[in-house]
């Protein structure tokens, strides 16, 4: 007796096709979410520059969180936390990160950057916590 192997190619597309959907979806998700991130990191990067550039107008702190909202999707003021002193800008936001196909609740959006002025050069300087250390790290950047 010979069985008959039609179909079979059928059977294990329509067992497979759940699982590369779902990998799609993540993977969309993901992307989504790195998008997102960094439009947060150069807005916040732009605005300490902007507020290093003008650090002696008064309203500096106002101009800042301004552009930022104006600029980052679904922020308000809660989410900003801006410093400035005499020779520094630091600006910090939070951002809840909404999934497209709420995979996960739980995605948050943090980007601090400081910026200031040496040797008539503008260093910005992105700080992070470092999980291992459990201390405050930064990167530079040279303008």
């Amino acid at each position: 007796m010979k069985l008959d192997k039609r179909g079979q190619v059928l059977v294990s597309f329509i067992i497979m096709m759940p699982i590369i959907l779902l990998l799609l979806v993540i993977v969309i998700d993901l992307g989504l979410f790195g998008v997102e991130k960094r439009t947060v990191d150069d807005n916040v990067k732009t605005a300490v520059r902007y507020g290093v550039k003008n650090i002696k107008d008064e309203n500096i702190e106002n101009k800042i969180r301004a552009l930022l909202i104006k600029n980052i999707e679904n922020i308000n003021d809660n989410n900003i936390d801006i410093d400035v002193s005499n020779n520094y800008v630091k600006v910090g936001v939070n951002k809840k990160y909404n999934p497209l196909f709420n995979i996960s609740n739980n995605l948050e959006i943090n980007a601090t950057y400081y910026g200031s002025i040496n040797d008539s050069k503008i260093e910005i300087k992105k700080e992070w916590l470092d999980e291992t250390c459990k201390r405050k790290s930064s990167f530079s950047y040279i303008c």
